[in-house]
């Protein structure tokens, strides 16, 4: 089973890195973290194969920027062949796009 998770995250980067810790098994799953522009880019991914950074936008939360943000990981994550699309907004909420 093929499962991309699509997250965009502004902040608490040691949560983020539980959170892909925790969700990175067997299945082989590949992240698409968007992190926003106005934040300071973490390194503590950088030894992570199966995360991959896109393209940074300044966000204002609720806004059309952050609705931009998800559009571009979906476009992102689409041009592979996944199974499923996960969507991990804020490191909290969980939404699935199948």
């Amino acid at each position: 089973m093929k499962i991309a998770y699509l997250i965009t995250a502004y902040n608490n980067f040691l949560h983020l890195e539980r959170l892909i810790n925790a969700l990175n098994d067997r299945t082989n799953p590949v992240f698409y973290v968007h992190i926003d522009k106005k934040s300071k880019m973490p390194d503590i991914f950088n030894n992570l194969k199966n995360v991959i950074f896109i393209k940074r936008r300044r966000i204002w939360w609720g806004g059309w920027s952050h609705l931009a943000s998800i559009i571009d990981l979906i476009r992102e994550a689409s041009r592979n062949n996944y199974e499923y699309y996960i969507l991990l907004r804020n490191c909290y909420e969980i939404t699935c796009l199948f």
